[in-house]
């Protein structure tokens, strides 16, 4: 028995280490190209507000305190409250290292098994988590566009082709894997069975599933209020209502940017957007510059250093 103990402890170890060996390696290639790109967003500091710059910042800590309330509330097995919310400050690290949120799904997903979840419950929990998000964004978009007497001026040309393009190839190499890979087969579709049980078992808890909705749409209300505060502190006076058009641009324009946390895609995105509403281009790029400032550069070494904190807690 203690020689399976010790073997154990000796595989988690390697892995830790392989995982921190990564993770170095991760940074090194992706994130020191782009130190010039954190050099523009730190300059415009210089000439923004810091009293809302600060405010910006709160809110963002704030944001991973709801999104940890929302996995509390979609968990099947109890979840603590500020381990969970430290996972969620170390999934923002993650996704800077991967693209289209992969990180940050992978680490949630190690988390709720670690936690008692099996693999397909911990699945069918941060998909559901993710689900919610894109519902509630719409719900939101919905609310706004219908109360508001706001004409919606500025069109901007959104990437549908490059998404459908990439949607595409991707369904045709997983359907050629599938038919090649028999066993593979025969085990995804074990797992898609058994999330669908649990996408199911959310039935018989409704309000638990609509509070989930209504902190998901927390998540999505903060960091459109960031982006908001963040052009007001360098001069670009957006309405909440392009604020957050604008903002669904960016997210939409970096999720099909194949880049760690959309990088270089969420920034194109935002300053299409304010363009689009006839701001200057100036203005409009420290505008996304601030956001990605406050949103993806300064949670950067914080989320580190809780990704390697939490190790125990989904290795």
């Amino acid at each position: 028995m203690a020689k399976t103990n010790k073997s154990k402890i000796s595989t988690r170890s390697i892995k830790a280490r392989v995982l921190i060996l990564l993770v170095f390696l991760l940074l090194l290639y992706i994130v020191l190209p782009q130190i010039d790109s954190f050099a523009e967003s730190f300059a415009v500091l210089k000439e923004a507000s810091l009293q809302l710059v600060a405010l910006a910042f709160l809110l963002v800590v704030a944001s991973y305190f709801v999104a940890g309330a929302t996995y509390l509330l979609l968990a099947v097995r109890k979840l603590r409250f500020g381990r969970t919310v430290l996972i969620q400050g170390a999934s923002a690290f993650a996704n800077r290292i991967l693209p289209a949120g992969l990180g940050g799904l992978t680490l949630n997903v190690e988390y709720l098994r670690k936690q008692r979840h099996t693999l397909p419950q911990a699945i069918a929990v941060a998909g559901t988590n993710n689900t919610l998000g894109f519902i509630g964004h719409l719900c939101i978009l919905a609310v706004l566009v219908l109360t508001t007497d706001e004409p919606l001026t500025g069109t901007v040309r959104l990437p549908y082709e490059p998404l459908v393009w990439g949607v595409a190839v991707a369904g045709v190499l997983i359907a050629i894997v599938l038919v090649l890979a028999p066993g593979l087969r025969a085990s995804l579709l074990r797992l898609l069975a058994g999330i669908g049980k649990q996408f199911v078992s959310y039935r018989k808890r409704p309000l638990r599933l609509f509070t989930a909705l209504g902190t998901s749409m927390g998540v999505t209300l903060i960091s459109v209020a960031v982006f908001y505060l963040s052009s007001h502190a360098v001069g670009v006076p957006l309405t909440a209502l392009q604020a957050l058009l604008v903002f669904t641009v960016g997210v939409l324009v970096g999720t099909v940017t194949p880049t760690p946390g959309g990088l270089g895609g969420v920034e194109a995105g935002l300053v299409a957007g304010s363009l689009a509403y006839g701001y200057g281009a100036s203005l409009a790029l420290a505008a996304a510059l601030m956001y990605r400032l406050l949103t993806y550069w300064l949670p950067l070494l914080p989320g580190f250093a809780l990704f390697m904190f939490g190790r125990k807690y989904y290795l």
